[in-house]
């Protein structure tokens, strides 16, 4: 039985000839390649994935048995070495980020900082205390921009309406601003 291109190139590699590893590189080298980008999102990293399969490849070559699928053995050594890729950034992300955290405590906030959370807070709490419906047209009309038109024919309500519970929200939440935080609120 004749043996397959690939089972030839397992053979020259297990007689350490380069001549094996020339000819499975230019059968796998794209499909090894797209893959490793797939995951990596990154060209040069996917082309030093592909580099170091080819180079267990060449370690391993005394050990290859001709008769089994080499595309098994690549894909495999391609998928671990990416997953250690994966791994291995993800550690140096998180080691990076608590030397950061070392240094500068996300608890050190300047005094605006914590002001301006205290304040949103205080804003939130304001804005759920708001009846259902007066709460839902003061986010439409504060947080997505909508006209008055727009919100009644959002809500199928009149634009009257929407003024109405839109006026007494923002009453409301200024009230809530002055007697909370003893700030007035503008819109």
């Amino acid at each position: 039985m004749p043996y397959t291109t690939e089972q030839s190139a397992v053979l020259l590699l297990n007689r350490e000839d380069s001549e094996g590893l020339k000819q499975l590189y230019y059968i796998y080298c794209k499909q090894l390649f797209y893959l490793a980008k797939k995951y990596l999102k990154d060209t040069h990293l996917a082309e030093d994935a592909v580099q170091d399969v080819f180079i267990k490849l060449w370690l391993k070559r005394g050990q290859l048995d001709p008769e089994k699928c080499i595309k098994s053995f690549l894909f495999t050594c391609l998928r671990n070495h990416v997953l250690n890729m994966i791994r291995n950034q993800k550690r140096r992300i998180i080691a990076a980020y608590q030397v950061e955290e070392q240094f500068h405590p996300s608890s050190e906030y300047t005094a605006d900082e914590l002001q301006y959370r205290e304040y949103t807070t205080i804003l939130n709490n304001g804005i759920n205390d708001l009846p259902e419906k007066r709460r839902e047209i003061f986010h439409l009309k504060t947080s997505e921009n909508l006209s008055n038109e727009q919100i009644a024919e959002k809500l199928h309500i009149s634009v009257n309406t929407v003024k109405v519970h839109y006026q007494k929200g923002r009453k409301f939440i200024q009230a809530h601003l002055q007697k909370e935080a003893g700030v007035s609120y503008y819109s």
